[in-house]
């Protein structure tokens, strides 16, 4: 009886307080306003153009030191992209390696198997093991990994899909990207191209 009393206290805390019942990632979650970020992030939104902000949220990761929402007018947050804290690696760029697959090993416990990929462009020069980062730094290999398509059960806080990406800064550092897309992120994408066409 205690317990079902609990759970009725959270059901009614949710509809009359209008908490949120998922918290997106690092705090933040789809479809919030301007407003709605402004009140739960640190430090007010710094507007970097096309609608971006940079902004602290309320759960930063200890891997990630630059986030950026994008937010629609109508739509709200549609855009999540996490910059991750420089990584020192070797030429083989194992230690980014790494640090990428913690960061997609602890994301599939939330999201699912995730699609990696890690190619080489045909015809590169930058094809031996002491290569891996003059190749990613030359755009002649890319290191990424996405859940575009996942089971509904899946599936959290209007989140559509994610990917996580690196990139190379020197041949012995490097970077890794999250970035999240709502439902709604091709809509809104849709709206601003039109427009920016329209002054044309």
């Amino acid at each position: 009886m205690k317990n079902s009393s609990f759970w009725l206290f959270v059901i009614l805390a949710f509809v009359v307080f209008g908490l949120p019942a998922f918290a997106g990632p690092f705090g933040l979650d789809m479809g919030m306003t301007f407003d709605e970020v402004t009140s739960v992030c640190t430090t007010e939104p710094v507007p970097v153009g096309n609608n971006s902000y940079t902004v602290t949220p309320p759960n930063p990761h200890q891997d990630f030191e630059t986030y950026v929402v994008q937010i629609h007018p109508t739509y709200g947050v549609y855009f999540i992209k996490a910059i991750g804290k420089r990584v020192t690696t070797s030429v083989y760029g194992t230690e980014l390696h790494s640090a990428f697959t913690k960061i997609v090993t602890a994301l599939e416990k939330t999201y699912g198997p995730a699609k990696t990929y890690d190619i080489l462009r045909p015809g590169s020069i930058w094809d031996e093991p002491n290569d891996w980062m003059m190749a990613l730094r030359k755009q002649e290999r890319f290191l990424a990994a996405y859940w575009e398509e996942r089971p509904e059960d899946l599936y959290q806080g209007d989140i559509l899909n994610l990917g996580v990406m690196v990139d190379a800064i020197t041949t012995n550092t490097g970077r890794i990207y999250l970035e999240y897309y709502s439902k709604d992120s091709i809509a809104a994408e849709e709206e601003e191209k039109a427009a920016t066409d329209s002054v044309f």
